[in-house]
């Protein structure tokens, strides 16, 4: 896990997600208030990471890229609309956590629950990086 995200953490402690649409997700926080966060924020906080000095750099010096090679990694990343991570074998229990800032992880009572709102994000036009 990356060092931002890990120190950032914000965990809730079950899915209280009330709706999830193109836009984004409206969920219940820890206290019982109404949150929401959109999803084109969660993509540009993951593009903002991957795209980073640091990032490429690695990128480059671990696959032996050039500067042609570099350039069409940073075009295929940029077609990948990705808002979160899912794990569906995760402990204590499947879950997804978003790239808010800090972020945001809503854990699922089984795989159904976790298949519906991955599935939903996914209906919405994001994606979330299986981390199973």
């Amino acid at each position: 896990m990356r060092k931002w995200l890990s120190a950032l953490r914000k965990r809730s402690k079950v899915n209280r997600i009330q709706w999830v649409s193109p836009e984004g997700i409206a969920y219940l926080d820890v206290d019982g208030h109404l949150r929401f966060f959109d999803f084109e924020t969660c993509y540009q906080n993951w593009l903002n990471q991957w795209m980073s000095p640091e990032s490429l750099d690695e990128m480059r010096r671990n696959n032996n890229f050039d500067e042609q090679q570099l350039a069409a990694y940073i075009e295929r990343r940029k077609l990948w609309p990705q808002v979160g991570e899912r794990n569906a074998i995760g402990q204590p229990r499947p879950y997804i956590e978003f790239h808010t800032m800090p972020p945001v992880c809503f854990y699922f009572k089984d795989y159904k629950a976790f298949r519906k709102i991955a599935d939903e994000v996914m209906k919405a036009g994001w994606q979330t990086f299986d981390l199973s």
